[in-house]
């Protein structure tokens, strides 16, 4: 299979299909073990972290303001002694109960699970959570498991992505559909009403994302305010709100907020003649990155701090011929990006050496360089002078992903996951609230792993 192949299929089942785990497939016993990693995939909320094992369970720490960790309460963990390891309970999401894939919107969760089905929980504003009201989850003891509905989208998930205050999924056949929050038409309808919120507004009730004639969608990404989908055509295109050129279209107007905006009529993120073999954003993110084949990188939008890594400060995408080969590529050193990572003011890659590397913003240490110095806002500040990320003797990343708010987490070879950054509600899981990363000896092998549980724990809720 090619690696563009494998870009088309949502990460968390190339990892699966990378440890010889078909997405689906049971996951009872001593059949588990052939992924031989406990942690397979970590996803970062605003201010909070989920973590999913191996085994399909999902654990998540830091801010619990809204229930966001689906334990029943509104208590944060991780922010104290003993609140990690064993003591942090898996969330409850019913029968069989196993996720293939997460993602973390500002303060809501959602699990796409192994029949194709998806829930959410968390804040709920917006309807965000895609039950027909405006009622959060996940922070009372009736809220989770059985009590917690699917998200009803008349048909199979694929793929999902939460952002600042939407949710989207991508359904089987190709086609897209987004709820919450659409103040900017960040759910491509063609307007700025709620879905979501109100009964009746989902199931077949909720219209897909028109893409355009033919467009089959193989992914999606959220950010604060926008969406983008990766098509199996390996174009991209992106919708909501356009501040600082996020969409890439080459201007600041919205898309998708008024009729006529969507369909073959919403232009595609042009970034040359190379394909696209991976896209990034995070819900609390106003820029999006591409991983083009070859290993390079590309990032659009809002450029403050430097997050684009183009050696300055100025957006791209807002005006027009900043796009194509006139978009610079993320300068890394001569070094190919495996895979990308897109935050709120941070972008990050682990590349070819098995390093993992991060520019933009570092007032709360996301970047992980043991200072406050951002990068990527002077040439001086990127290539081989943009140092890797220290995370332990033989240790390096597998996974990068920088969150929503100032934080950022790696999953390594062997299993261990590690975050730094900012830490005031406990999300980088160390049980208490000092932010890491900001000194030279909080890293490398003076970062202490995150402590989940190693027991398999088989769930044996119903739905």
């Amino acid at each position: 299979m090619s690696l563009l192949v494998f870009a088309w299929i949502p990460l968390t089942w190339l990892l699966f299909a990378c440890n010889g785990i078909e997405p689906g497939a049971p996951l009872e016993g001593d059949a588990t073990p052939v992924c031989d990693r406990g942690t397979l995939d970590v996803r970062l909320g605003q201010f909070h972290s989920c973590a999913l094992s191996c085994d399909g369970m999902v654990r998540c720490w830091g801010d619990n303001s809204f229930g966001q960790l689906g334990l029943g309460d509104y208590d944060n963990r991780g922010d104290e002694p003993g609140e990690m390891g064993d003591a942090l309970p898996i969330v409850d999401l019913g029968h069989s109960g196993r996720a293939i894939e997460l993602s973390l919107g500002s303060s809501h969760s959602c699990a796409l699970l192994d029949d194709g089905s998806v829930k959410c929980w968390g804040e709920n504003s917006a309807g965000q959570l895609g039950l027909g009201d405006r009622d959060n989850r996940g922070g009372e003891p009736n809220h989770m498991g059985a009590m917690l509905p699917i998200v009803d989208l008349a048909a199979s998930a694929t793929a999902i992505a939460a952002g600042g205050e939407h949710t989207c999924a991508v359904l089987q056949g190709g086609s897209v559909k987004c709820w919450g929050a659409n103040y900017d038409g960040e759910l491509g309808q063609g307007h700025t009403e709620t879905r979501g919120a109100q009964p009746g507004e989902l199931g077949q009730a909720l219209a897909t994302v028109d893409l355009g004639v033919g467009a089959v969608a193989v992914d999606v990404v959220a950010g604060e305010d926008h969406s983008c989908a990766l098509l199996d055509d390996s174009r991209v295109k992106c919708w909501g709100y356009n501040g600082n050129g996020r969409l890439g279209l080459g201007d600041t107007e919205d898309r998708g907020d008024q009729p006529d905006e969507m369909g073959d009529a919403l232009g595609v993120v042009e970034l040359g003649k190379m394909r696209v073999q991976q896209i990034a954003a995070n819900a609390g993110g106003s820029h999006s990155c591409a991983l083009l084949e070859g290993g390079q990188v590309k990032c659009w939008g809002d450029n403050g701090f430097g997050v684009l890594g183009v050696g300055d400060v100025e957006n791209r995408g807002d005006d027009p011929g900043e796009l194509e080969d006139s978009l610079a590529m993320v300068e890394l050193g001569g070094l190919r990006a495996v895979s990308i990572g897109a935050g709120s003011g941070t972008s990050c890659a682990v590349l070819e050496d098995q390093s993992a590397r991060c520019c933009g913003y570092n007032g709360y240490a996301a970047l992980g360089l043991g200072d406050t110095r951002h990068r990527g806002d002077t040439k001086e500040s990127m290539g081989k002078n943009l140092p890797a990320i220290a995370l332990g003797t033989e240790h390096h990343a597998v996974l990068i992903r920088p969150g929503g708010g100032n934080h950022t987490c790696a999953l390594l070879n062997g299993g261990a996951l590690k975050c730094w950054g900012g830490n005031g509600q406990g999300q980088l899981g160390l049980g208490h609230g000092e932010t890491i990363g900001d000194s030279p000896d909080e890293m490398g092998d003076g970062l202490a792993p995150v402590r989940l549980s190693a027991a398999r724990i088989h769930h044996q809720g119903t739905r």
